[in-house]
């Protein structure tokens, strides 16, 4: 009898609270029905229209992912939940096992199947309503060869600039041959200002633009080569030597070409006019003043017009040291070197115009590392 009477008390007890489950279930099948899944919005205030949202396509998820967490939270105890020393899980005074394992599944089964997945349909939505995007066509950097394989030297250096690099090499001789102290201290200086004359003649003569002294372009490529020559020699023979020679640059920069001069062959080969070692002295100097220099963005700003012009005579004697009648210039390896120099230099050049200090940075780690790659491959005679 006691039994039975625990049976029957038992029975009424997981009846009431069967009956208490269900009840409970359907409550939260009508709010999940009402919110939809995910999290729930903020409860609009009476006499308030909720605002309206604008659909944003959400980002690509691993839906597989998402459904292992969607499951682990389902599967999660109830806050509050605990379990008796047998092992047994009651919430609050309420036995755990008389609610149902899974209500929402249950309750699923009786929904139609055009709301059992409504994503793939909200996918749709969001991907139609996706504007297309067209990619912006990158920047194309001005061409150092023109059709046809030949140099573009108009996009490479201007006229300007051809004549501001002269200048410059004019001055800074101007003061070593002063005497020949001042030529002794400086003569190795003075080798290289010397091929880059003989380069800068050769450009002039290839370049489409008019300077004051084209017409005698030649005189001066061939008088660049003879002080080179001459500046070899220390003590007062060569200080003696560079200066004679000087002076007749002089004189044809300023349009009037000595007689002693001689005749000169026109057109000459890069290979043939400027020595390529003292070309390469030129580019590292251009090099360690921008790298010692120029440190910062507001030095790139204040220094801008010396950093344009250091790297467009970069660019333009990278372009002068490329050509393939210098020794190894047909080399595969070489051109590589060559064309990677080239690149950089101009990098450093448009950063610099657009004083952009970071990009400016980047293209002078990129000018030490092709110096430095193309140094281990190839060593280049000062002849």
């Amino acid at each position: 009898m006691q039994q039975s009477s625990g049976w029957r008390v038992s029975s009424r007890w997981v009846k009431s609270h069967y009956s208490l489950s269900v009840g409970l279930t359907v409550a939260s099948l009508a709010i999940f029905t009402s919110t939809g899944c995910g999290s729930r919005a903020p409860a609009t205030p009476e006499g308030t229209a909720a605002p309206a949202q604008t659909a944003v396509p959400a980002p690509a998820t691993n839906q597989g992912s998402t459904a292992a967490q969607s499951n682990a939270a389902e599967q999660r105890p109830e806050e509050g939940a605990s379990k008796s020393a047998g092992g047994r899980k009651w919430l609050g005074d309420i036995p755990y096992d008389v609610w149902f394992d899974d209500p929402l599944a249950i309750a699923a089964n009786n929904q139609t199947s055009g709301a059992a997945n409504p994503a793939p349909a909200m996918a749709q939505a969001n991907n139609a309503a996706a504007p297309a995007v067209t990619p912006a066509a990158p920047a194309v950097a001005p061409p150092t060869v023109a059709a046809g394989g030949s140099v573009d030297w108009k996009q490479t250096i201007s006229s300007d600039e051809l004549q501001d690099e002269m200048k410059r090499i004019r001055n800074r001789l101007t003061q070593q041959l002063q005497s020949a102290g001042t030529y002794s201290g400086n003569y190795k200086d003075i080798q290289a200002d010397g091929a880059v004359i003989a380069a800068l003649g050769a450009i002039v003569e290839r370049h489409p633009d008019d300077l004051s002294w084209k017409a005698n372009a030649r005189y001066v490529r061939e008088l660049g080569g003879q002080l080179r020559e001459s500046s070899k020699a220390l003590g007062k023979e060569g200080f003696d030597k560079s200066n004679a020679v000087f002076e007749k640059l002089t004189s044809v920069l300023s349009g009037s070409v000595p007689p002693d001069v001689g005749n000169v062959e026109e057109k000459k080969t890069f290979g043939e006019s400027a020595n390529r070692a003292g070309v390469m002295v030129r580019m590292q100097k251009a090099f360690d003043w921008l790298k010692s220099n120029i440190t910062t963005e507001a030095k790139l700003k204040s220094e801008q017009e010396t950093v344009q012009h250091e790297t467009i005579v970069l660019l333009a004697l990278s372009v002068v040291a490329a050509d393939s009648t210098y020794d190894s210039g047909e080399e595969d390896d070489y051109k590589k070197h060559a064309q990677n120099m080239i690149n950089a230099s101009r990098d450093a050049s448009s950063a610099a115009k657009e004083m952009d200090f970071g990009k400016f940075q980047q293209a002078l780690d990129k000018v030490n590392k092709t110096c430095s790659d193309c140094h281990n491959d190839y060593r280049f005679a000062d002849s």
